[in-house]
């Protein structure tokens, strides 16, 4: 008899958030690439509108709120793996081998007072829960020694997220570009964390460029930078707010270099979306993206504006006259592929029901 293994993939409610990103690539591998094993079957938990959406060679499951709440009238599987941390849904037999993927512990920065408190029990919880628990980085496995030390003794192990291939995507210029200048790019929802403020100091030194920020205008933190264009009278720098990913593909495609200078981050995906295009990257040495960025990028260690500059232009430098970068940039960006990263959970979940 097959074993049985679950995938929660529920956050698919939420497409255009992070983790819900990751759960399509992971829904549409298992439509487009899934050969199925002799001895597992697999079951992806989705909303109900996604029901038979990814093809017949899995099969499907679906919550709702009597199974939040009653987690019996769930099937009984030999795995469970939930690939978002905070999951709405979990096994209710013992017996099932328990996998959660652990993107990051932001919460630890970012909240405070009963919101870190509930954050905290709520982790906890799913980690002594736990049989396996894949960090999605060596920084978030040093993260959960750090803080969530009674977890110490459950087995970890690294695996890599899979990035979504770009490059033969279509490419479309979004409206707000200003055709035929050159310009650096950056991409994330433009929130306090993600640091895009100290390149506006940054622009300055460079006005023969454009910096075109992409990304959800969601807090006040847009404001704050629209604010110090206008007093400032910086004049090269453009929030696109959110782009397609037609728009997005156009924008790595095109860029001079991709800026990150993020503070927190459990992997940092755009960091390798641009790499796949063989573009230098300049970013952060903060969290996972001296991990992630590896020596395929250059790294700001402080961000005080000279010193931004100058690292940025003896690492353009550096890429215009070495021609080979471009392309082991490249290749290092499409390694990692959502390929590998399945053949690690898969190896996971025959390890954990012995197949």
């Amino acid at each position: 008899m097959k074993k049985r293994v679950l995938i929660d993939l529920h956050i698919l409610k939420y497409p255009y958030c992070g983790l819900g990103q990751i759960a399509w690539n992971y829904a549409r591998w298992f439509r487009d690439s899934y050969t199925p094993d002799d001895n597992i079957e697999v079951t992806l938990l989705v909303p109900a509108k996604y029901k038979g959406a990814f093809g017949d060679k899995v099969k499907y499951q679906t919550g709702g709120l009597l199974r939040r709440w009653f987690p019996v009238l769930f099937p009984k599987y030999d795995v469970w793996h939930s690939t978002d941390q905070m999951p709405r849904f979990l096994p209710y037999s013992k017996d099932t081998k328990y996998v959660i993927t652990v993107h990051d512990l932001n919460y630890e920065y970012e909240e405070s007072g009963s919101r870190l408190e509930r954050a905290r029990r709520r982790i906890k919880s799913l980690l002594l829960r736990s049989d396996s628990i894949i960090c999605i980085s060596e920084f978030t496995k040093s993260e959960i020694l750090r803080f969530a030390s009674y977890a110490k003794e459950k087995p970890m192990e690294v695996v890599y997220d899979g990035v979504e291939s770009l490059t033969g995507k279509e490419a479309v210029s979004p409206a707000a570009v200003k055709g035929g200048k050159p310009f650096f790019f950056t991409i994330g929802e433009v929130r306090k964390k993600k640091n895009f403020h100290v390149l506006l100091d940054v622009m300055k030194k460079f006005p023969e460029y454009e910096l075109y920020i992409a990304g959800a205008l969601t807090s006040e933190y847009p404001e704050y930078i629209r604010q110090r264009l206008d007093k400032e009278t910086i004049k090269n720098v453009t929030l696109l707010g959110k782009v397609s990913t037609e728009e997005k593909v156009w924008l790595y495609k095109n860029c001079t270099a991709f800026f990150f200078p993020s503070l927190f981050e459990g992997f940092g995906l755009p960091v390798i979306e641009a790499m796949q295009f063989g573009k230098p990257v300049f970013c952060s040495d903060k969290t996972s993206l001296k991990e992630i960025g590896s020596d395929k990028a250059w790294f700001w260690t402080d961000f005080e504006p000279d010193y931004m500059v100058e690292v940025v232009k003896k690492g353009l430098e550096e890429y215009i006259t070495n021609p080979s970068l471009s392309e082991i940039i490249e290749r290092y960006g499409k390694s990692f592929t959502y390929e590998k990263n399945l053949q690690a959970l898969f190896a996971l979940y025959r390890r954990l029901i012995g197949v």
